[in-house]
């Protein structure tokens, strides 16, 4: 149940905007941020209105500005007498060499880019949108720039909302594809196709293209099956709500990072605005161009599948995988994009039913989000051989992103019945949608049930190395359970959960040295903004090792 207080968060593509602003010495700095609860990485933009030159140079203890420019502007003549030239006059008097052929080039590559765009241009396009183009262009090249803008401290804040995770980290001895992919398959996954959980009759959703409602929809493939491809209804949601285009697009680029050679990645999407297929997406929507986009989806379904249902390739795609899935940053982008998938399709249209709990009660519903799970995996250590349990796992997510991630041993017990039984569909889900992309998973057991009395987590709790408790909400009496069940764990097993078991400043003595919870060494830990789904502000949370030795050294003395 992954019991908490608060809501959850309603869908992936939720939205919510706050502002803050700060005095800092050399002015003030008004930081607007913009978070999606689920699965998206929150981006951070400042906008920093600097203090006069004057005051800043003065501050800096370096005399008066005017002085300054006078000083250097005599070290520059006197240099130039003596018949020294610094290294950055070599350096200036080389760009203005430079900068007419530079602008010759940028102006050849405006003029590609502009009939590129016009190649791409449908008989229903209206051809005046061309001249339009180098303008859209320069907003999208601000919007960049605004988004990678900021000080140290800003970028200090990006690197520790992203996941703990380093490339070098492979698992050698993980078994990550699946054996039959990019092959036939006699029968076809049962997934929930996107138009299934969104089609024109859901209510807060209008179609994209109302003057073609008949065919306001498109088929997209991937890279797992041969001959397979989901539907999606492309309608705009009239709230943040999940959005079937934005997901299109997100599917397109993770398989254009994660499964294809650098050649063919770049027709579909690149990072520095040149064109590519998720351009012209955006482009043909923007426009209303339903035969643009179908043109563009169509284009990508053709690399697709001459690229992977290729029988010539299979064997040099799979071996360009298991290098390039195999790195711990690129196995955490596919989980989370497949998580949200399955999330959208099976969770979120149920999550009023979820909120339907009983106040100030141990089954409090609340999530742990996608991105402080991965970075919990990576700080702990965690690979295919980890075994792991989440007590209170709610509709599954931690177990599921686990054995994903991990492709490790994966258990989850919860006693909501609503939870529990849309953690069993998103299972089901989730077997079935990752034959799309052709990756095994770790196995993974969901238990219904009160784990304090469950004979099912009884009997795998000895096995456990990693568990997770989510007991922000929990009582004093089932703290104290969970505390007992502790005497079954092996040393040496990390217990991650919101709030420490062990008070604080405690210490073994004559009066409590058969406690329970003086097995536990505990150090506390901090999540950052956007970790968890009932507050978007920063916390605490506590990493507890099973240490049977404090109590004999104790004893010994």
């Amino acid at each position: 149940m992954s019991s908490f207080f608060s809501s959850l968060s309603k869908q992936p593509a939720s939205q919510d905007v706050s502002s803050l602003i700060r005095s800092t010495p050399t002015g003030t700095v008004t930081q607007g941020r913009s978070k999606d609860v689920r699965y998206k990485t929150v981006i951070v933009t400042r906008r920093v209105k600097r203090a006069p030159i004057q005051q800043s140079m003065q501050s800096s203890g370096r005399g008066n500005y005017q002085t300054d420019i006078l000083r250097r502007l005599k070290k520059r003549k006197k240099d130039r007498v003596s018949g020294t030239v610094t290294e950055k006059e070599k350096e200036e008097k080389s760009e203005r060499k430079r900068a007419p052929k530079k602008e010759k080039g940028e102006k050849k590559q405006r003029e590609s880019k502009k009939s590129k765009s016009k190649e791409f241009i449908t008989s229903e396009d209206d051809l005046s949108d061309v001249d339009d183009y180098e303008d859209e262009e320069e907003e999208d090249e601000e919007e960049v720039q605004a988004q990678s803008s900021g000080d140290e401290e800003s970028a200090s804040k990006r690197v520790k909302l992203s996941p703990s995770a380093d490339d070098s980290k492979v698992d050698s001895t993980r078994s990550l594809l699946a054996a039959d992919i990019f092959e036939m398959q006699s029968e076809s996954p049962a997934i929930i196709h996107s138009f299934d959980a969104l089609s024109r009759d859901t209510p807060g959703y209008v179609s994209l293209f109302p003057d073609d409602a008949d065919e306001d929809f498109i088929d997209l493939k991937y890279p797992g099956i041969a001959d397979f491809t989901e539907r999606f209804y492309l309608g705009t949601p009239s709230k943040d709500d999940y959005d079937s285009v934005a997901e299109i697009v997100n599917i397109m680029e993770t398989v254009a990072e994660l499964y294809l050679p650098y050649d063919e990645a770049q027709k579909i999407h690149t990072s520095d605005l040149q064109d590519c297929i998720t351009r012209r997406v955006k482009r043909a929507v923007k426009r209303k161009s339903l035969y643009a986009l179908k043109n563009s989806i169509e284009e990508y379904n053709i690399i697709i599948e001459s690229t992977f249902h290729n029988t010539d390739n299979a064997v040099q795609n799979k071996e360009f995988l298991a290098k390039n899935l195999g790195k711990r940053k690129n196995i955490t982008a596919l989980s989370h994009e497949v998580l949200s998938e399955i999330y959208a399709r099976v969770v979120s249209p149920h999550v009023k039913d979820l909120r339907k709990y009983e106040a100030f009660s141990s089954n409090v519903y609340g999530e742990l989000l996608p991105r402080f799970v991965s970075r919990l995996f990576s700080e702990l250590e965690m690979d295919s051989s980890s075994i792991f349990m989440d007590l209170g796992s709610g509709v599954g997510n931690c177990v599921l992103q686990a054995a994903l991630e991990l492709g490790c041993r994966c258990f989850g017990c919860e006693m909501m019945p609503k939870a529990a039984a849309l953690a069993e569909r998103q299972e089901k889900e989730f077997k079935e949608r990752l034959k799309l992309w052709g990756v095994m998973p770790g196995e993974t057991t969901l238990i219904t049930g009160d784990f304090v009395t469950s004979e099912e987590v009884a009997a795998a709790f000895k096995s456990v190395t990693v568990l997770l408790v989510n007991n922000y909400a929990f009582d004093a009496e089932l703290n104290n359970s969970l505390v007992n069940m502790f005497l079954d764990l092996a040393d040496g097993t990390k217990i991650v959960s919101l709030k420490s078991f062990v008070p604080s400043g405690h210490k073994i003595t004559q009066h409590n040295a058969e406690s329970p919870i003086n097995l536990l060494a505990v150090e506390e830990r901090e999540f950052y903004t956007g970790s968890v789904s009932w507050t978007d502000a920063a916390g605490s949370y506590y990493v507890s090792t099973v240490d049977r030795s404090r109590m004999q050294t104790f004893a010994d003395k």
